[in-house]
């Protein structure tokens, strides 16, 4: 978003999904297409953040080249920026801490960036705003796999705050969310008293 607001990318630009590039598992609605299928770079931004939509990830880290993605991730000042040539990078909270303040900075100050936080707002498995009992509006992206689970947020409180929240837990399930609201909770009593 924040390129095509610079005029260096047109989010009607489209990118064609093929099974055996871009198939992957796990969440999302893009490896039931058929191949040849093609998709916007708006709708595939859209579907990776509303969905966790991980063949809609990948098709747009090819877009944006692992090269690129590397690059902005230096630009913001992520300890971790080589990770970003990864699939699936390890990412520290600090570093997504970072990120969230540069969606928060660009969604405050361009019509793009209004249009990509209303699509955060939106995203699915908001644990923060069930913790916070919708109290706040909260623009997220969570994600989760085997034995860990994680929400990055930006909570519009009266003094809005991020929340960058990795956590680790085999259990898994509904013990996560249990362990997360917790913590959620006591960050949330921290941030706005």
């Amino acid at each position: 978003y924040k390129l095509a607001s610079e005029g260096k990318l047109n989010l009607s630009n489209k990118m064609t999904y093929t099974r055996d590039k871009y198939y992957y598992s796990g969440s999302g609605i893009i490896k039931k297409a058929a191949s040849g299928t093609k998709y916007t770079l708006k709708t595939l931004i859209s579907y990776s953040i509303l969905h966790s939509d991980n063949s809609a990830y990948i098709m747009l880290r090819d877009y944006l080249s692992a090269e690129g993605i590397s690059n902005m991730l230096k630009d913001m000042g992520c300890a971790n920026y080589e990770n970003g040539k990864e699939n699936w990078p390890k990412v520290s909270a600090r570093d997504a801490a970072l990120w969230w303040n540069e969606i928060y900075n660009f969604c405050r100050e361009d019509s793009y960036g209004s249009s990509l936080y209303t699509t955060f707002v939106n995203a699915t498995g908001n644990m923060i705003d069930k913790a916070l009992g919708y109290e706040y509006e909260v623009a997220h992206k969570s994600g989760s796999g085997s034995g860990y689970h994680h929400d990055c947020a930006i909570v519009m409180a009266e003094e809005p705050y991020i929340l960058a929240l990795y956590t680790h837990n085999s259990a898994g399930g509904s013990s996560n969310y249990t362990y997360m609201s917790k913590i959620i909770k006591e960050i949330n009593k921290i941030m706005v008293g």
